[in-house]
């Protein structure tokens, strides 16, 4: 956490220096997204669309049972169709049997 100065507690919305602050701090608040502007001045920081992939495949994984009703819970949890499921579950079960032969 950066050292706080008496001058950041006058920092608004209104100062963020671009859009893409300002609608991190919507999700932050204004102290965090100043905290993370000073500790990391001049970084840029792309945010994947995707970013979890790989954790929901493993939850996936983990936690199909082999139901229809699983199927459907799992895509609802990782915020995927139930095809995405089915195609996560069809590539593992894939590297499984390629892995025993």
């Amino acid at each position: 956490m950066t050292k706080e100065r008496p001058w950041m507690k006058y920092i608004t919305k209104d100062d963020m220096p671009n859009d893409d602050l300002l609608t991190f701090s919507d999700y932050v608040g204004i102290e965090k997204t100043v905290d993370i502007v000073l500790a990391l001045p001049g970084l840029t920081i792309p945010i994947p669309r995707k970013p979890f992939r790989i954790a929901k495949e493993k939850y996936i994984i983990d936690n199909f049972d082999g139901t229809k009703y699983s199927i459907n819970r799992l895509a609802l949890a990782c915020d995927l169709s139930t095809k995405q499921v089915y195609k996560i579950l069809r590539r593992h079960f894939d590297k499984q049997k390629k892995k025993n032969s």
